[in-house]
């Protein structure tokens, strides 16, 4: 399940991700959070935050964040992803490997560091 966050305001989007992502998770509230914060100018800042119970994703889950990640490839900046599990590393790992994005893990404790980070100024140059 995703659950957009309060604090998505201009180009940062923030979302609570738990249990198991599907489709319907992408389509319904990933989406239309991206679409929104698109309209604005300049690159998009992403929180993830993964509670206790997040398992990752279905497989036609897997295809969305491919598809999607090519969609909107050039407006994603940063990607803060706060968990507390080793292998939720990997996430901030593999979204690093994105042309043009910063990604980084931060550890739930250290959660206000990632927000900080996530709120900063991004230089809108692409590489």
């Amino acid at each position: 399940m995703i659950v957009e966050l309060p604090e998505s305001a201009g180009t940062l989007v923030a979302f609570r991700l738990s249990g198991t992502l599907s489709d319907a998770d992408y389509k319904q509230v990933l989406l239309p959070a991206f679409a929104r914060a698109s309209e604005k100018a300049g690159r998009l800042s992403v929180v993830f935050e993964l509670a206790g119970d997040f398992h990752g994703w279905d497989v036609h889950a897997i295809w969305d964040d491919a598809a999607y990640g090519v969609e909107y490839w050039g407006r994603l900046g940063r990607f803060a992803v706060i968990g507390d599990k080793e292998w939720e590393t990997l996430i901030a790992d593999l979204i690093g490997l994105w042309p043009g994005t910063e990604a980084r893990f931060f550890h739930s404790a250290d959660a206000p560091l990632a927000w900080a980070w996530a709120r900063q100024p991004i230089d809108d140059q692409l590489f």
